[in-house]
């Protein structure tokens, strides 16, 4: 039983209420102030009185209260009193004619307002099937089980349940009682009511509605349950719609990927073996003085490791995209993780200043210190690469909170405003149009896969880059 039906049944039952209190109440006023020779306004009181339970509880409740009045108006105020004989030829005529009036306008009335209550309940299922027709219209579609949810509350049912069958099988998206679904789909009954339609991607939808305990699901409740099941059948189709397109516009950003990686390898990969090669060659001339064969043995050096990176980045990108990221976690020192990337980039930094500050009451932190090693790689080589060689690089730690985090700045002129957004996106390369865009991508995944965090700090001079990492408690 919905909210209309509660009223409904109120309403009822207020003019019952009406029509038996209601005549002896103004009988008992009636006497005190008029008489049989006001029975003219009398009969209009005790009609008054009628046409109240007529509008509240219906024809029922109207023509009790009708005869009620004809009654008590008879017996009270039509000669001779205390008695229903009529003794003038007169009264009997007012007496009919009251009666009738009354019978018929509460008939009449009773007729309005069970129009007016059906036009209610019309309007009621009208906003409700627009409220659904409102969910379903937004962009990614509405979710089936909130369509039941406002179909069960706005229907006063006690459940709607919602299911799809495909080749014979039920899978349940909504329910409170499985068993009992399974057994309204095979046997529907009185309490229970079934509707659907075929889905789009194959199979059909079943929503089934369980009234209250005592009730049954009516006429009402079943039709607008049809109504809803089209809206749930085209809500559905429009969510699997919105998930095959989203589907094709992750195929097409992979190829675009895989074209913006082979573009990276064709080119990056080619750079440096060329100057190798070149490299390579001149060396074969025995008239070179030493100091350019050493420079360019050095060369083939820095090309050679240029290339490894490359290759490593590379090699790391295709673990990222197979989800091979499981982290080997374990307790590492802070200065050692920092010590270790210093020492293997040391002899690159040439000219360049360096500032070290790990302070060695730093608690340990709990990673895997390969793929940490590679953040902090990736982060300082970032430098190398990107910053003029007399711009310095500064590596501090500090406690902070539950994490430790390892700044890597560097005094170079910074990353444009319009691209730190992209800064940790795949293939996007800095000023310098140099290295393959993957470094800080990669190194932001293995961030990640260590419950760490690595961010761009906003500097107004310089670069930064803050790398949080769980740390050990104490003890």
């Amino acid at each position: 039983m919905d909210y209309g039906d509660v009223r409904l049944a109120r309403r009822r039952t207020a003019g019952w209420v009406v029509a038996v209190v209601g005549p002896p109440l103004l009988t008992a006023a009636l006497l005190r102030v008029a008489g049989p020779p006001n029975a003219t306004s009398v009969a209009f009181a005790y009609l008054l009185v009628v046409l109240a339970a007529a509008a509240v509880g219906g024809v029922g409740p109207g023509a009790t209260a009708s005869v009620a009045a004809f009654l008590l108006f008879n017996f009270y105020f039509i000669e001779p009193l205390g008695s229903l004989t009529v003794s003038a030829r007169g009264d009997v005529g007012v007496l009919g004619g009251f009666l009738v009036t009354a019978l018929v306008v509460s008939a009449m009335l009773a007729s309005v307002e069970h129009r007016r209550a059906d036009a209610e309940r019309e309007a009621a299922d009208t906003r409700l099937l627009y409220d659904l027709s409102v969910m379903i219209a937004e962009p990614i579609g509405a979710d089936l089980a909130a369509l039941a949810a406002g179909a069960e509350q706005r229907l006063g049912l006690a459940h709607v349940a919602v299911a799809v069958r495909r080749d014979g099988a039920l899978e349940v998206l909504r329910a409170r009682d499985e068993a009992a679904l399974r057994e309204a789909v095979d046997h529907p009954g009185k309490a229970s009511a079934l509707a659907g339609g075929p889905l789009a991607a194959g199979g059909d939808l079943v929503l089934a509605a369980f009234a209250s305990p005592g009730h049954d699901v009516d006429d009402r409740q079943r039709a607008l349950l049809d109504a809803i099941a089209a809206l749930s059948v085209a809500a559905a189709d429009r969510v699997e719609q919105h998930r095959q397109r989203r589907h094709v516009e992750v195929l097409q950003e992979t190829d675009k990927q895989r074209s913006a990686l082979l573009a990276a390898v064709s080119h990056d990969l080619r750079t440096p073996l060329a100057a190798m090669t070149t490299a390579a060659g001149a060396l074969d001339d025995a008239s070179l003085p030493a100091a350019e064969r050493r420079a360019l043995a050095r060369s083939i050096v820095v090309e050679g490791e240029r290339l490894g990176r490359m290759v490593r980045n590379l090699l790391d990108l295709g673990r990222i995209e197979g989800g091979a990221l499981a982290a080997d976690r374990e307790v590492v020192p802070v200065d050692e993780l920092v010590g270790v990337v210093l020492t293997r980039i040391r002899p690159r930094l040439g000219d360049r200043t360096l500032d070290v500050s790990v302070p060695a009451d730093l608690p340990a932190v709990l990673v895997d210190p390969t793929q940490i090693d590679q953040v902090l790689g990736n982060l300082v080589e970032n430098t190398l690469v990107h910053t003029p060689s007399a711009a310095g690089l500064a590596v501090t730690a500090r406690a902070d909170g539950r994490y430790v985090t390892i700044r890597v700045a560097d005094g170079g002129p910074g990353i444009p405003p319009e691209n730190t957004d992209a800064v940790f996106e795949r293939f996007v390369r800095g000023y310098t149009s140099r290295g393959s865009g993957l470094g800080l991508a990669i190194a932001r995944a293995y961030a990640s896969a260590n419950d760490a965090r690595l961010d761009l700090v906003p500097m107004q001079s310089g670069t930064a880059f803050d790398l949080r990492l769980p740390a050990v408690e104490a003890g």
